[in-house]
């Protein structure tokens, strides 16, 4: 399973003819991490157990766990289908999607890679909002994309890396969508900055939100 996606044209510069696509590493379905969970200040006293995956719920789950009357929520629908997504389980049974696109290519005239990683669009069931639920998501996801990133240009021949450009975005204009993006760029951006003097590279990173 490989994302061979280049970056979008209405991104400058990826639909010239001097930028190069970029294969992007692929992620296996896997289970990232598992914890239980104190839904304070609901809680009952009872810990919920919690574990966040990638690419394991089947089509079945994810058109149950997202609601079919909204037009948003029926997009992500279908495209949760045709794409592997961030699953967040709770007590066994799907609670929470997100579905992030990263994207590559360099620009061969000066070797700089640009790289995009977008939250497209993020979904909890409402019983888990408002708990910090959303935070411990993002943060595993963030740490996810920073590891395939880092494989990413360490896989790319120096000529394609000679300097690192990278986007972090969103198009969210919901209250909970704006507060994901936020989360995974806190997370996110410090790390991949600190890779510039790590490898020895310039990278610039830019968080882009639209509702900012």
């Amino acid at each position: 399973m490989t994302d061979n996606t280049c970056l979008d044209d209405d991104l400058d510069g990826c639909c010239e003819e001097s930028y190069l696509e970029i294969e992007i590493p692929a992620i296996e379905p896997l289970a990232l991490c598992a914890f239980t969970f104190d839904p304070w200040p609901r809680s009952s006293g009872r810990q919920i157990p919690m574990v966040i995956s990638f690419g394991q719920a089947s089509d079945a789950a994810k058109a149950k766990v997202v609601p079919r009357s909204d037009s948003y929520w029926s997009g992500l629908n279908r495209k949760s289908r045709a794409r592997p997504c961030y699953e967040l389980w709770s007590d066994g049974k799907l609670a929470g999607l997100a579905l992030v696109m990263l994207s590559a290519c360099c620009d061969v005239s000066d070797g700089q890679l640009v790289i995009q990683a977008e939250l497209d669009s993020i979904f909890l069931r409402a019983r888990l909002r408002g708990l910090g639920v959303c935070r411990l998501f993002c943060q595993e996801i963030a740490d996810n994309l920073y590891r395939q990133i880092l494989s990413l240009i360490l896989r790319c021949p120096a000529d394609q890396r000679r300097s690192i450009n990278i986007t972090v975005s969103a198009e969210l204009l919901s209250e909970g969508g704006q507060a994901s993006i936020i989360i995974l760029s806190e997370e996110l951006c410090p790390r991949l900055e600190a890779l510039s003097d790590i490898l020895g590279i310039p990278i610039e990173v830019e968080a882009i939100t639209d509702a900012w």
